[in-house]
């Protein structure tokens, strides 16, 4: 099927595309955004977390513009579906979205537009903004694992050595090139043995203790309040629109789910025939699916 017949025929595929009957299970996680202290003043917990910039189009100002430049357009049903350039959804329309598929895996699928809501925006989230971590935090943290392995706290050294660039060598002859030169060497020059003390490659030397930090669980973490909201309604909208379908448009649809080609909707004489009569009553279908779902939405 090609995009215009799947435009033609998003109502089908919405009927296809039947919402998970189960209720959303929200997923837990040992990540908290929350200070477990309520009274925590909001200056110490201010260096805890990062800020993200998302970049969102329209922006603020443009839907501001359009909604001061007008003018308002409302369908048959008084739902309003522009504003100016803006755009709205009244229940009937679909855009791509991103879910998670049952392999675990991001699969793009057509994700119907409850009414009211804008169509055509996009989301991009930028670099993280901010400085992170305050570095009096890092020197409270690395002093506090210096006195925990009774080691003396040193500063954090950059690494400056450049990559080299060469022939590669295993471990033994590694080890056997260092004996060679050990054997070569006449007077070796004095060794320095350093003290005690924790790894200085990272800034944050508690990074280098992975059981001391607080590891992500490997789940997404809770669902939305919205996300649970949209497919709670989503059901509701599937089965009500189910239930206002008349037998033979049912009869259809469900024919469509299993059928292997268009000629098998037909009802008698030979395959050209079957096909035309297959494409009226899919698109009857679909034309009485549509209407229910406005129905509803509106």
């Amino acid at each position: 099927m090609n995009n215009a017949t799947a435009n033609k025929l998003a109502a089908v595929l919405a009927y296809r595309n039947r919402p998970d009957v189960a209720v959303p299970e929200p997923m837990r996680s040992n990540w908290t955004l929350v200070p477990a202290n309520d009274n925590a003043d909001p200056e110490e917990v201010a260096d805890f977390g990062l800020e993200w910039r998302h970049g969102i189009t329209p922006s603020k100002a443009e839907i501001m513009r359009q909604v001061r430049k007008g003018p308002v357009v409302r369908n048959a049903a008084g739902q309003i579906i522009a504003i100016g350039a803006l755009r709205f959804s009244d229940g009937t329309q679909y855009e791509k979205a991103q879910t998670i598929g049952p392999s675990g895996h991001t699969i793009w699928y057509d994700r119907r537009m409850p009414a009211g809501a804008m169509l055509g925006t996009k989301e991009r989230q930028s670099a993280a903004a901010g400085a992170g971590e305050s570095p009096e935090r890092v020197a409270i943290s690395n002093s506090s694992l210096s006195k925990a392995f009774g080691v003396e706290p040193r500063g954090y050294i950059e690494g400056t050595r450049k990559r080299r660039r060469g022939k590669s060598y295993s471990a033994a002859q590694s080890r056997a090139l260092l004996a060679e030169a050990v054997a070569n060497t006449p007077i070796l020059p004095p060794a320095f043995v350093c003290p005690p003390g924790l790894p200085t490659g990272t800034a944050h030397a508690s990074d280098c203790f992975v059981g001391m930090k607080i590891a992500a669980s490997g789940k997404s973490g809770a669902v939305g309040w919205v996300d649970i909201l949209t497919s709670r309604r989503d059901r509701q909208d599937w089965f009500a629109a189910e239930q206002a379908l008349d037998a033979e448009t049912k009869a259809v649809l469900d024919q469509t789910m299993s059928a292997r080609s268009i000629a098998e909707l037909g009802s008698s004489g030979h395959r050209r025939t079957r096909e035309r009569q297959g494409w009226t009553r899919l698109q009857a279908a679909n034309d009485v699916y549509s209407s229910a779902l406005a129905k509803i939405s509106a």
